[in-house]
């Protein structure tokens, strides 16, 4: 069973959940005469087996990966020569698709002769089924035939890209001390494509202070860098961490202000969430 890390969108030639890595590769009849297989970020290229002697008919060589649970469609382009003496019809090239068998090529085409085409696949309800591209040979002599997979594709169903939803458990809590205003964001939980939930972490908080109902200011946090003015400073090392409203600036405004709140925008996985802590007066 293969492993697939999810990328939303889509993923070009054989990369992210189809880099080479995640294909197995499997032979029938191995030997020094073939068949053989390489794979790489471009091209899949399968060769079949040419015996010099003492030939075992049925001989192939596939490639094969599971098909993970949110793609639409898979396309490709593919491109076949044979040196056989009889040409494709004993060296025939194929894609399996949830066990079913689609030949690539006429089995007329003469020796040194070549085909290509594009083939688009709806894969949609064929989670966890399997794909298999194969090389075989009948008579696995008289010349090799081989097929070639390029500029591979894999679509993410529409209706799930940009699907995440942020959720706030805990809203944001606004405090005060002797050294004046702390904003804590609160408990969040990521919804990934209206399916299971899991802890929320955002990798960019933004604070921003509202003062008698008016926004005055904001501060930024993420991973690399803390962007502060004179009313906010960032507090704690982590995002989960606060935003403190410093106190040389409530010492000559909170006299005037009759209301205080934090706003505080969340970022996680192309997903946003907005919140509000309490007021105080």
């Amino acid at each position: 069973m293969s492993c697939f890390f999810f990328s939303p969108s889509a993923s070009a030639d054989f990369s992210g959940d189809f880099a080479p890595a995640n294909w197995s590769y499997q032979e029938s009849n191995s030997s020094a005469s073939g068949p053989s297989g390489s794979l790489s970020a471009s091209t899949m290229q399968i060769i079949s087996a040419n015996w010099i002697s003492g030939a075992v008919v049925g001989t192939w060589g596939q490639y094969g990966i599971e098909i993970p649970w949110y793609l639409q469609t898979i396309s490709f382009d593919y491109s076949y020569v044979t040196n056989d003496v009889d040409g494709s019809g004993f060296d025939m090239p194929s894609y399996t698709l949830n066990g079913s068998k689609t030949y690539l090529v006429a089995s007329n085409i003469p020796q040194f002769g070549s085909a290509s085409g594009s083939v688009t696949l709806d894969v949609s309800s064929l989670a966890g089924k399997s794909l298999l591209f194969t090389q075989e040979c009948t008579d696995c002599i008289l010349g090799t035939a081989s097929i070639s997979i390029r500029n591979f594709s894999a679509i993410s169903r529409s209706s799930l890209l940009n699907a995440h939803e942020l959720s706030s458990q805990s809203n944001p809590v606004l405090t005060r001390d002797e050294k004046g205003y702390t904003c804590k964001p609160g408990a969040y939980t990521l919804k990934r494509f209206s399916f299971a939930k899991e802890l929320g972490s955002p990798t960019s908080l933004r604070y921003t202070l509202i003062v008698d109902g008016k926004r005055t200011s904001s501060l930024s946090t993420d991973n690399w860098s803390t962007f502060s003015n004179s009313t906010l400073a960032s507090t704690g090392s982590s995002l989960t961490g606060s935003a403190s409203i410093d106190s040389a600036f409530w010492a000559s405004t909170s006299s005037i202000a009759q209301t205080v709140q934090c706003e505080v925008l969340a970022f996680q996985d192309s997903a946003t969430s907005l919140n509000y802590s309490n007021t105080l007066g």
